[in-house]
């Protein structure tokens, strides 16, 4: 099963769960404003962020629980052991909590000296101590330091760099999204180092997550992968008049495009443009329908 956020027509979000072989999903009721959830190490129960909590549901819905604070999360993950290991805001390290509820612990340290001020999305190791993290800022253009630490040791140690944070998949991978592919790379965990070279696994996946380093894959023990794909369907730019009908279709756009922003004369247009995941500026010629 995966587990996501999805908005009603009224506005409101909330998590929803659908088996990957049914078709229709359905609302984890006691979930709105819901963000960023993760499993149990049973998947059957779903820890996620709201209202200013850390909270637990069961999969099948029923009485929530609050596990700690957590003012704006940034991901985190639940070991076989009961830990719970999260961002509780965006500028601040990784904590640790028991899953029942408590009062978190730091579980990582900002590197000062590297001019880190954020570590997000941890994701646990097999041993179910030591948890990989992404921290910030980027160290290179859509680049992040990916360190690992462990429930015993906050001080991190660097593993590799990737445009999203990782996560494990059996027997010995990590899998994350390097420039414009979803790519697994071999991890030695007894010495904690990356060994071999990336193998593709599928290419231009959709990264442009809610926030910076989310995971934008995930796996099951079984190998399972899943992720997004880039949303390659054509955008039309239609002009609107003040009574909402459309006028005419300025262009049609071979890909994505956002924030479109009109000159004050009218005789041009600028648009975002997604170019193989990095957002280029572009001009459009609405009269000539050229960009």
């Amino acid at each position: 099963a995966v587990v996501f956020w999805l908005a009603k027509a009224t506005g409101e979000g909330y998590l929803w769960i659908r088996d990957l072989d049914d078709p229709v999903g359905r609302v984890i009721q006691g979930t709105e404003n819901a963000s960023l959830p993760f499993w149990s190490p049973d998947s059957k129960q779903i820890a996620f962020f709201a209202d200013g909590k850390l909270k637990r549901v069961p999969r099948s819905g029923g009485a929530v629980q609050s596990v700690c604070d957590a003012a704006n999360g940034r991901g985190g993950d639940w070991s076989p052991s009961g830990t719970i290991v999260f961002a509780h805001n965006p500028y601040s390290p990784i904590f640790k909590v028991s899953a029942n509820g408590g009062v978190p612990e730091v579980a990582t340290t900002l590197d000062a000296t590297r001019g880190e001020n954020s570590h997000r999305f941890p994701s646990f190791l097999p041993d179910g101590r030591h948890f990989v993290y992404a921290a910030l800022p980027a160290v290179q253009a859509n680049l992040l330091q990916i360190s690992v630490a462990s429930l015993d040791d906050p001080s991190g140690r660097r593993l590799l760099l990737g445009r999203t944070s990782p996560r494990y998949a059996a027997p010995g991978y990590l899998i994350f999204a390097r420039d414009q592919a979803v790519v697994a790379q071999r991890i030695d965990l007894s010495t904690l180092t990356m060994v071999a070279d990336n193998v593709p696994l599928a290419d231009r996946p959709s990264v442009e997550g809610p926030f910076a380093g989310s995971p934008g894959v995930d796996c099951a023990r079984d190998g399972t992968i899943v992720y997004d794909e880039t949303d390659r369907r054509p955008t039309d730019l239609v002009l609107i008049g003040r009574d909402g009908r459309p006028i005419k279709t300025l262009l049609r756009h071979d890909g994505a495009v956002g924030s479109p922003v009109m000159s004050h004369r009218g005789d041009r247009l600028a648009m975002i443009v997604d170019s193989d995941g990095v957002g280029k500026l572009w001009m459009v010629d609405p009269t000539a329908g050229t960009e």
